[in-house]
């Protein structure tokens, strides 16, 4: 029964990067379509959440973009910053 449970426990902590990683890739995804479809007040939440749990210049680039779009300069500012 212990081995059992190690080996859950094993491949719960290995697999959860895998997971997070492939929600943050599907939420990317979502995001970036709203961003091509101009929807740019619906993809910030989106990019927002993706920029907490990533460094990736990307996504901060495409939120910035999506507040100077919007008309939301200070925070554009603050992202074209980072």
């Amino acid at each position: 029964m212990k081995r059992v449970l190690l080996i859950g426990a094993f491949l719960v902590s290995a697999l959860s990067p895998q997971i997070l990683q492939a929600q943050i890739s599907a939420k990317q995804a979502k995001a970036d379509k709203l961003y091509a479809q101009l929807a740019f007040d619906a993809a910030i939440p989106l990019y927002e959440q993706l920029a907490k749990k990533s460094d990736d210049p990307s996504i901060k680039l495409k939120l910035a973009n999506s507040y100077r779009l919007t008309q939301n300069f200070i925070k554009a500012e603050y992202w074209y910053e980072q």
